[in-house]
């Protein structure tokens, strides 16, 4: 038996995949290579999911995504969206992480702080490192706008800097140039369509500022 539904969508820096059940959005997975490598990133974590195959935009899906899809769509070709009230199924989501999402989630476009003012925010002022592999671990990118929390020196962290890390971790026994032929270009992507949207084609800095 399905355990809750996905599917794949288009936006400005590719396609982007988004699963869901009866209680909310269960994740959100930024562009792969392929649509096949997208589809397996999520089943990865998400065995169990059934591929909705909507007739027409949308069609058939709870209201809660299609806004949310909608939004993302927009918010990825520069159009900020506040996304905060997007349902979130939070199944197995510990206490910590739960709370740092949370705070994360009530940071408006334009608005940062840093791994240490979250920790500090959430009243554990030594916790910096576990706020930075909570988001790391951030299920909802965009949704949950991990980029809006920073690390040292005002570079993206969380799920957007474990993912950077992991694409462009050489593969063993690979040239650096096979490497990088393999590595998505996260934040300068590589699919058609990328100059519409703004914050990706900028800076990390300048694109946490307006998204």
């Amino acid at each position: 038996m399905a355990t809750g539904h996905y599917t794949l969508f288009d936006s400005a820096i590719g396609r982007c995949a988004v699963a869901w059940n009866s209680h909310g959005l269960t994740s959100v997975r930024l562009p792969e290579l392929s649509d096949a490598l997208t589809r397996a990133s999520l089943l990865a974590r998400q065995p169990g999911l059934a591929e909705a195959v909507p007739v027409g935009q949308g069609a058939g899906w709870p209201d809660f995504v299609q806004v949310a899809v909608t939004s993302m769509q927009a918010h990825l070709a520069g159009d900020s969206r506040d996304l905060r009230q997007v349902p979130l199924d939070w199944s197995g989501v510990h206490d910590f992480e739960s709370r740092v999402y949370r705070a994360t989630r009530a940071l408006g476009p334009g608005q940062t702080c840093t791994y240490g003012e979250m920790a500090h925010a959430l009243g554990e002022p030594a916790a910096l490192r576990a706020v930075g592999q909570a988001l790391g671990r951030n299920r909802w990118p965009l949704v949950v706008p991990c980029h809006r929390v920073l690390a040292a020196g005002g570079r993206l962290g969380g799920f957007f800097s474990a993912r950077r890390q992991r694409d462009q971790a050489p593969a063993a026994g690979a040239g650096s140039r096979d490497a990088a032929a393999r590595r998505p270009a996260l934040l300068s992507p590589h699919v058609a369509g990328r100059k519409a949207c703004r914050g990706w084609r900028r800076r990390e800095r300048d694109f946490t500022r307006e998204c």
